[in-house]
């Protein structure tokens, strides 16, 4: 937290009763510091608290913080005591400099309310977390400057344009680092023209949320889908109100529709409110027209997409645009493509779900919420308001998808479908398989923790504090540890607090801690992994996970519902047992492929490094050997798995993303020295032995001066990789993002590991998202019973019978490395897949390494 006004023309003796509640002014020097500054721009700027006083002058940060942005200011013809109102979300200087509390914030907002209602500016700037979350904080939750900076937002309570922004002290502390330097400076100059360009915001269109139509009277309804279906228009936009998030559990309803067609929104009851054979008789009408030939539209075409199929039996034709989709498209930051957030963005409208959000956000064990109890007319207005907006935000999206991000999109739309395709399919699951690990694992847990008790550590606890210790609280764990026993934490919060988390634990000079730690990962397979699969299982024996396109900043997926990306794959008790109960359907078996060192050859598309092309096209060479080689010093055959293992992500990749050669060379000592080579001899014995170590105290020391002359060489091999990316790092300073090759534009604040990492990582899964696509209409054309159910990172699942095998394995490989080079002939090195499979009936856990035609 860091203010930068000065005080002289800011003291003030006024009172406020909020004060009170506060007491900051307590002990403060100069309490309740006032606006100043003549604001010839109409701009009021809020930053967070007042800087120190001149006695502090010249120890303390904000003076500096203070010239930095006043020299960026006058840089560009501006000043910062003339053309400005400057306050901040505290009037008074928290001690310590510590960041404001909520509570504080809270008492002076009212302050600054006074101050924009009696100023009337035109634009607000909000200067750092606590500008940010003072104003919006009545409004919305997420409130890191992340989300919001370099937004203008038209604030109608206010009147102004809101543009968000970091703090100055953000950029002055890195004000060595160009890459983020030039991001704050873009973010100013985006503000100042802001200034300069945008209109008084009561000339902005916007919405008009009570010209909606509800309609509750069966002809009314009827003779409006009739006419949808005699005069089909160009564009229509819909949206359901339904009884839960997914339909697959018996007694889901869609309970009402609403669509909107020319900025003019209607919305009707569906399932509820009719008798049976009025309901009928709406459906039939509504199926049609979504059978009809208008180019259908929506905020996540997924949803409506699968309720429509599974709760109506009709495929709605032509999907034309996913709101929320675009919303990601346009920009990467997270949380952000929600349509509430978004009309508030372009519109400044407020959330107007509040008064049905109890009904559609609260839910039964069951996954059903109470929208069939929800007052009617407040669920269409709502349901209404949803299509109308969707519409709007469609019609402000579309001069945003220039011809290049046209690409990613219509990309992500197939995918959309595609992954709706793969929700329906779902994967076979043992529920009771499932149900019996969860009796047993709770057993085991309670048995173990009556062992743990008996230990002299817990017995010591018991003495001291008269109770038993809660193995799972950790505040006793620290009082046991660091209190008692007197250990030494292996790690601390940035507040000096002893971590008690898994990791920190293990590392712990304790058998107590490391026991615990055992019984923590036991807990988590029962309580993350086995309760989220028995929470999803439906009806028909199968969960149905969300797969999802706009939620992560590399354009790359997530699952949720349950998140399967999240199921352990080094822990092999946990893979067992989180594995075992995912099964292929009756009498199938599951295929499982991913793209072979993907993320590789990626990196040689992009960098057309020679040697990285040369590695990636001769299958019998291998990078991340020959790198494990130079930087333990050994043969070829003298190589091991984990030697490689972490050469490639504790060396190779770190490179890449930018990190260097202490980094990694701390990081693989502490992994390898007790490792064996391929002679059975440790790594610390071996280094020894060729002359890298020569004395024992100093080992670490030596082997880091060992890695920076293997890195001096690495770069040499690779110096075109180099050379790209100090170029690629020039490009993002001058233009504030990175464009994928598959039509995707990166952008906000990116340190030098997301520049290079984004790109590799973003292209590698559109390749396999592209793949997915063709595979998945390839099946639905031929008729084939195989599925797609799968998608973790750059792994597709099938369900598959087994006399299609051959066929898929040949099909899917033909499309993931030979027809793909056809849609992108950017790519300049062969692809390759993996293949693996389960036996007929057999759990993924079993699945086993195949070859092509096995």
């Amino acid at each position: 937290m860091n203010g930068f006004f000065d005080l002289s023309d800011m003291i003030t003796e006024s009172t406020d009763h909020m004060c009170s509640q506060c007491g900051l002014d307590r002990g403060c020097k100069h309490p309740r510091i006032e606006p100043s500054g003549e604001n010839r721009l109409d701009t009021l700027i809020i930053a967070e608290a007042p800087g120190e006083d001149e006695d502090l002058e010249g120890t303390q940060l904000i003076g500096e913080v203070g010239r930095f942005f006043r020299k960026l200011l006058s840089q560009r013809n501006l000043d910062l005591d003339k053309d400005f109102k400057k306050t901040n979300s505290l009037r008074c200087r928290p001690p310590g400099n510590r960041e404001p509390t909520r509570q504080e914030l809270v008492c002076c907002h009212p302050h600054i309310d006074k101050l924009i209602r009696e100023s009337k500016p035109k634009f607000i700037w909000l200067m750092g977390a606590a500008a940010i979350e003072s104003y919006f904080m009545s409004r919305f939750s997420t409130l890191t400057p992340t989300r919001w900076r370099g937004l203008c937002i038209p604030d109608f309570e206010s009147g102004a344009w809101v543009i968000p922004m970091f703090h100055p002290s953000y950029a002055k502390r890195n004000e060595d680092s160009s890459i983020l330097l030039s991001q704050y400076i873009r973010d100013l100059d985006f503000a100042i023209k802001c200034i300069k360009t945008k209109p008084d915001i009561r000339s902005i269109p916007r919405p008009d949320l009570d010209s909606v139509r509800i309609i509750k009277d069966y002809d009314e309804v009827c003779d409006c889908l009739e006419d949808l279906i005699d005069h089909p228009p160009e564009f229509l936009f819909y949206d359901y109100e339904t009884t839960g998030l997914k339909p697959y559990r018996a007694g889901h309803k869609i309970a009402s529709v609403s669509y909107s067609v020319n900025k003019k929104a209607v919305a009707f009851p569906l399932q509820r409110h009719w008798t049976l054979l009025m309901q009928k008789g709406i459906e039939k009408r509504w199926k049609k027209v979504l059978e009809g030939p208008s180019k259908k539209i929506a905020h996540n075409i997924p949803f409506e997409d699968v309720w429509s199929r599974i709760i109506l039996n009709t495929v709605p034709r032509n999907w034309h645009w996913c709101t929320m989709t675009a919303a990601h498209i346009i920009d990467n930051r997270p949380k952000y493509t929600g349509l509430k957030f978004q009309s508030f963005l372009h519109w400044g409208l407020p959330d107007y779900s509040k008064s049905i959000s109890p009904y559609l956000n609260q839910s039964d064990e069951r996954g059903f919420n109470r929208v069939m109890e929800a007052p009617l007319n407040q669920l269409l207005q709502y349901g209404a308001i949803d299509s109308l907006m969707c519409e709007w935000l469609c019609w402000q999206q579309q001069p945003l998808i220039d011809s290049h991000l046209a690409q990613g999109l219509d990309l992500f739309i197939e995918g959309d479908l595609t992954f709706a395709d793969m929700q329906i399919n779902g994967v076979n699951v043992d529920a009771d398989y499932y149900k019996r690990s969860h009796i047993e694992l709770e057993h085991r847990i309670e048995e173990r923790k009556k062992e743990l008790l008996e230990f002299d550590e817990c017995k010591l606890f018991l003495k001291e504090t008269g109770r038993e210790i809660n193995l799972g609280s950790s505040d006793d764990l620290r009082l046991l540890f660091f209190n008692l026993l007197k250990l030494s934490p292996s790690k601390k919060t940035d507040k000096g607090t002893p971590q008690v988390d898994a990791d920190s634990l293990a590392k712990i000079e304790s058998p107590l801690a490391k026991e615990i730690t055992a019984l923590a990962k036991i807990k988590k397979v029962d309580g993350t992994y086995i309760a989220q699969f028995l929470r999803e299982i439906d009806d028909d024996g199968r969960i149905h996970p969300f797969f999802n396109l706009n939620t992560v900043r590399t354009y790359r997926p997530s699952v949720d519902r349950p998140n399967m990306a999240n199921i352990p794959v080094r822990n092999e008790e946990a893979k067992r047992i989180a594995r075992s109960g995912i099964k292929p359907s009756q009498g199938f078996q599951i295929l499982d492929f991913d793209y072979s060192a993907i993320e590789v050859k990626m990196g040689a598309v992009y960098t057309q490094d020679p040697t990285l092309v040369a590695y990636c096209t001769d299958p019998t060479t291998d990078m991340h050997r020959d790198t494990c080689m130079d930087i333990f010093c050994l043969k070829e055959n003298k190589v091991t798995k984990p030697l490689r293992f972490y050469t490639k992500n504790g060396f190779v990749f770190p490179e890449w993303y930018g990190s260097y050669y202490r980094n990694c060379a701390t990081n693989l000592w502490r992994e390898c020295s007790k490792l064996k080579t391929g002679d059975d001899i440790t790594v610390f014995e071996h280094l020894q032995n060729v002359g890298i170590i020569t004395k024992v105290g100093k080992a670490e020391e030596q082997f880091i001066e060992h890695v920076r002359d293997v890195e001096k060489d690495y770069w040499k091999k690779f110096n075109v990789f180099k050379k790209w990316q100090e170029e690629h790092y020039r490009r993002y300073e001058k233009t504030g993002y990175v464009e994928l090759l598959t039509g995707f534009r990166c952008s906000g604040y990116l340190g030098r590991n997301e520049l290079v990492n984004y790109p590799f990582q973003g292209t590698a899964f559109h390749c396999l998202l592209w793949s997915l696509i063709q595979i998945n209409a390839e099946f639905r054309e031929r008729k084939m019973e195989s599925k797609v159910v799968i998608q973790i990172y750059d792994n597709a699942v099938l369900d598959s019978p087994p006399d299609e095998r051959e066929d898929v394995i040949g099909l899917c490989t033909e499309i993931a490395t030979q027809r793909i080079r056809e849609q992108y002939p950017w790519i300049i090195v062969p692809l390759s897949i993996e293949w693996e499979s389960t036996e007929v009936n057999g759990s993924w856990y079993g699945k086993k390494d195949i070859t092509e035609g096995d």
